[in-house]
């Protein structure tokens, strides 16, 4: 469930657009146009820091890695060419000025990587990333680990005498718990204020990788008793076995179940199969879905789904609630307007990638017909300041619009409940965009992750190699949910949402019955 896959997933989620385009995802595609930057030290280590390297070098690193990626972000992110101005400088020059104004200040790993994921960070767009192939090899802590649930920070972990497991944090230093994960989430490239991002950054917060620029609390109030905190060194190994979470398999397998006497269970742990024998999975839940719909309840088990292809979700909503309804209710998708950095797309021969038993696909990925359809003008647009972009737009705007008429008969009795946690990102969040749009849906569990339109990231490794920088190349123009605007569901888990067998007996026990109840008396 970790999030930093969830990037490199998503550059997928856009190739069924039209037939006669492919997207050019590979990193070269937009490094290539690039300025060659001069070669730098060697990165030491491959997996991990293990010992004190001098200054210098990481210093040097921080320096051509920093040039390399403001080149990257001033003529490869989407937002840098269109809108671009204004808008992008106004966010774009003080990161610059903060990242190169730290740069003499660093002396260790800790300082280079800090400096470089607040310098992206500032942007506050979920699908701008780095992914860090360096990682360290010990941390401090104090015996805490902490989670958060429900708007508490809890204590799920604890070797301190006087605090015991499900007491809450409350503050460290004076300062609210929720003041310190918002700064930290600055820092680490997440979006403040959000619970995804407290969620995720939760069990970090009492947790010391050196981080120059974060001074660690040295007292906090848990459980209505002030704790002074004794830090001490952690192997990196051990904890992430401390802090692993509970009761989700972290590679959850996909597939229906029977849920109670009446429901079926149907757990997506993501939005695009990673080989062929998940993908031949992902076809037989399809064929499932038809003979769900007399059932009591369906559950979409969405939980850590980081994204991945339209195409999969939209398969299973047209078999579940048949194809005229889900043409007259999910419609989302057909709204948007992709606007790309040139040299992302190309235009090909019409070869349709994406049909089913292509050669090209051995996961023979469902083909979103009515998608490719509402994309049949790809044309490039000139800026005003000279660059251009590549736009996938429709001749025929009313093919964007709802069908006229009355809605389709109801072919799905069951109710249909979406179960998000904070992990549900990018084309899952797509997802329920679609699936709430069909009467009697329901989304439970927690909010989910956030995104900005911004999408289709391509990856470019940085010289050093240290990391990889994930740029959206993309824009989705027109899509009705907003920047960084979660879903938030109508029932809440307060508990562990990764504890499913808790889930389930809160959904059969409490939440089910009361929606029952509540459709019962509207008749």
């Amino acid at each position: 469930m970790r999030r930093e896959g969830r990037s490199a997933r998503d550059s997928r989620g856009l190739r069924c657009l039209a037939p006669c385009v492919s997207l050019v995802m590979a990193a070269a595609a937009g490094a290539q146009s690039l300025p060659t930057p001069p070669a730098p030290p060697t990165a030491p280590g491959a997996a991990s820091v293990a010992a004190p390297v001098a200054p210098g070098p990481w210093r040097d690193l921080l320096a051509t890695d920093l040039a390399f990626a403001r080149r990257t972000l001033e003529t490869r992110h989407i937002y840098a060419v269109y809108p671009g101005g204004a808008s992008w400088r106004a966010v774009y020059d003080p990161a610059v000025a903060e990242a190169e104004a730290a740069v003499a200040d660093v002396r260790d790993f800790a300082g280079y990587r800090a400096v470089l994921s607040r310098f992206i960070g500032r942007f506050g767009d979920p699908h701008l990333r780095l992914s860090h192939s360096i990682q360290p090899a010990s941390y401090q802590w104090p015996g805490l680990v902490l989670r958060h649930r429900g708007g508490r920070f809890v204590v799920t972990e604890s070797r301190v005498d006087g605090v015991t497991a499900g007491s809450t944090l409350e503050s460290c230093d004076g300062r609210p718990a929720p003041q310190w994960l918002d700064a930290l989430a600055a820092l680490e490239g997440e979006v403040p204020d959000l619970d995804a991002t407290r969620a995720q950054l939760a069990p970090r917060l009492l947790l010391d990788g050196g981080n120059p620029l974060h001074r660690r609390p040295t007292a906090c109030r848990i459980g209505g008793a002030d704790v002074t905190l004794a830090w001490s060194s952690l192997p990196a190994e051990r904890w992430a076995a401390i802090a692993a979470p509970r009761g989700l398999d972290p590679e959850p397998p996909p597939g229906v179940s029977a849920f109670g006497d009446s429901g079926a269970w149907i757990r997506l742990p993501t939005m695009t199969p990673r080989d062929a024998a998940q993908a031949a999975t992902y076809h037989r839940i399809i064929e499932q879905l038809p003979t769900l719909r007399d059932h009591g309840l369906i559950v979409f088990d969405v939980r850590g789904n980081g994204g991945g292809s339209y195409n999969w979700f939209m398969a299973m909503l047209r078999a579940l609630y048949g194809a005229p309804a889900t043409s007259y209710y999910a419609r989302e998708r057909l709204r948007i307007r992709p606007v790309f950095v040139s040299g992302i797309i190309r235009l090909d021969e019409p070869s349709a990638p994406t049909a089913a038993g292509n050669a090209e696909d051995p996961l023979r990925t469902p083909r979103d017909a009515e998608l490719d359809a509402v994309i049949d003008d790809i044309h490039p647009l000139r800026l005003a300041d000279g660059n251009a972009v590549m736009v996938m737009d429709a001749r025929h705007a009313r093919r964007r619009a709802r069908p006229r008429g009355a809605p389709p008969a109801p072919l799905v009795r069951a109710q249909v409940y979406v179960l998000t946690d904070h992990g549900c990102a990018s084309a899952c969040l797509s997802f329920i965009d679609e699936l709430l749009q069909f009467p009697g849906a329901r989304q439970v569990g927690t909010s989910t992750g956030v995104d900005r339109r911004s999408g289709s990231p391509v990856p470019h490794r940085l010289p050093s190699g240290a990391a990889t920088l994930l740029v959206p190349s993309m824009v989705r123009e027109g899509r009705a949910r907003g920047e960084n605007v979660p879903w938030v569901p109508g029932s809440r888990f307060d508990g562990d949402i990764a504890d499913t067998e808790a889930v389930q007996r809160w959904l059969l026990q409490d939440v089910w019955p009361a929606d029952v109840a509540a459709r019962t008396h509207d008749r």
